[in-house]
């Protein structure tokens, strides 16, 4: 499987921890673009433009697609779960990951997570021809309408759900 990672970038001294978390893709036979947009003065909300035109480079098909922003990353066994879960229904079109904060607060996954300010981008991963043309607006939360309105486009069995904490959110703070 392919997994395009898209990452707007603010926090650049975040990149090698980031990169550290993705390590273990291989090992789980997931092969990674990895796709980086700088917005260093700040002046997209969330970075959404910058996300969307990294989106817009990558063609329509069954490749995947994932949203990291520079202050998550991935849990050590985020890319063999993921890669288990698509092997295991290869229909599937979106999967939806638990997250966990610093503090050990799990931001859980369920079909009613799958809402406007109830989820992260970095908890789900979407199958680019589900994506279609749905874009990210330039709005906080942006990223959370984007899942609901891709979320609410396919059939609930073409969505799955890891329970597991495997996304770290705010992982990565300035010292």
């Amino acid at each position: 499987m392919v997994l395009h990672i898209l990452t707007a970038v603010t926090r650049p001294e975040n990149l090698p921890k980031l990169a550290e978390s993705l390590v273990p893709a291989a090992a789980a036979g997931v092969e990674l673009a990895w796709h980086v947009g700088y917005d260093l003065e700040r002046k997209h909300i969330a970075g959404q433009a910058v996300k969307n035109r990294l989106l817009d480079r990558i063609s329509p098909g069954k490749d995947w697609v994932w949203i990291l922003d520079d202050d998550n990353t991935a849990h050590p066994d985020f890319f063999r779960k993921l890669a288990e879960t698509i092997a295991a229904n290869p229909s599937l079109r979106m999967i939806a990951c638990t997250q966990t904060v610093p503090s050990g607060w799990c931001r859980l996954v369920s079909p009613d997570s799958l809402k406007a300010s109830r989820i992260d981008a970095a908890q789900a991963v979407i199958r680019r021809d589900a994506i279609s043309d749905h874009r990210l607006g330039e709005v906080y939360a942006g990223d959370s309408h984007w899942i609901e309105a891709i979320a609410k486009s396919l059939p609930p069995e073409e969505i799955a759900y890891i329970y597991e904490a495997i996304v770290h959110y705010n992982w990565l703070r300035p010292a």
